[in-house]
């Protein structure tokens, strides 16, 4: 969400919901989709016999600590980039 707003705070002129890569293909459609089958089956199917298994581990932890790092990284460079930074690849140099 905070690229969504850093994106609106520097670069208007290119907002839209692309800038949440949510409609990016088919495969990533299926691959999503995929992922919160497999989640829910575990939860479903191996919680009852092995209950604990999907409880916070250090391993969980570190996963999270390194997603919101790598976050916090993403959006300070988008700050740090303001009006420079896109979402969409130029292959050309912009008009001031």
């Amino acid at each position: 969400m905070s690229e969504y707003l850093l994106t609106a705070a520097y670069r208007p002129d290119t907002l839209s919901w692309d800038n949440f890569l949510l409609n990016h293909s088919t495969s990533y459609k299926a691959m999503v989709l995929l992922c919160w089958v497999e989640y829910w089956a575990e939860w479903c199917f191996l919680e009852p016999r092995w209950p604990g298994s999907k409880q916070w581990s250090v391993t969980t932890a570190c996963g999270l600590a390194v997603s919101v790092v790598g976050l916090a990284t993403r959006s300070i460079a988008m700050a740090t980039a303001s009006s420079n930074f896109s979402h969409i690849i130029e292959g050309e140099k912009r008009q001031a």
